[in-house]
């Protein structure tokens, strides 16, 4: 019943995923059958014995098959991932970054964010606000037009 919910979950994030569970004891299913799953494309397995994941996964990584495991404790717990080759992709490409407006601030915001005494401790509730004041300070302050691009430039960027 679990996997059947869990099934219809991961078509509802992304239809053009093809899933299909199997209601059984899956313990039962690996040591019985387990060619049965030499067809899937990844194999996702939940709160299985180690005995039966270890055989499981010897098996799907002979065939180059994902093994995706988790395990709840609770508010804790784990996920692992048993690939044969995981390919890494660097997650800090050298290219400039949405700045979200903070560098060409609207007419409003800027009118909006000048309203406020943003040195007193008056007005804790205001951060957004701050964040708005940062990029002004950071031009008045450097005397640079735009938001830091070079990696030097942001630990000063950062201290305002």
């Amino acid at each position: 019943m679990r996997a059947e919910h869990v099934t219809r979950l991961l078509v509802e994030m992304n239809s053009e995923v093809v899933c299909d569970f199997v209601d059984e004891n899956p313990v039962s299913m690996i040591e019985e059958n387990s060619s049965f799953l030499l067809n899937a494309s990844a194999v996702i397995a939940t709160e299985l014995p180690e005995a039966s994941l270890m055989t499981l996964a010897s098996l799907l990584w002979a065939k180059s098959i994902p093994l995706f495991i988790g395990r709840a404790y609770g508010m804790v717990g784990y996920w692992r991932n048993v690939l044969p080759e995981v390919s890494i992709i660097e997650s800090r490409p050298d290219f400039s970054k949405e700045n979200f407006r903070l560098s060409d601030p609207f007419p409003e915001m800027v009118a909006f964010a000048n309203q406020f005494d943003l040195d007193s401790v008056k007005h804790p509730h205001i951060v957004n606000t701050e964040k708005q004041e940062a990029p002004r300070r950071w031009v008045d302050g450097a005397g640079v037009e735009c938001v830091p691009k070079a990696h030097s430039h942001v630990p000063c960027f950062v201290i305002l």
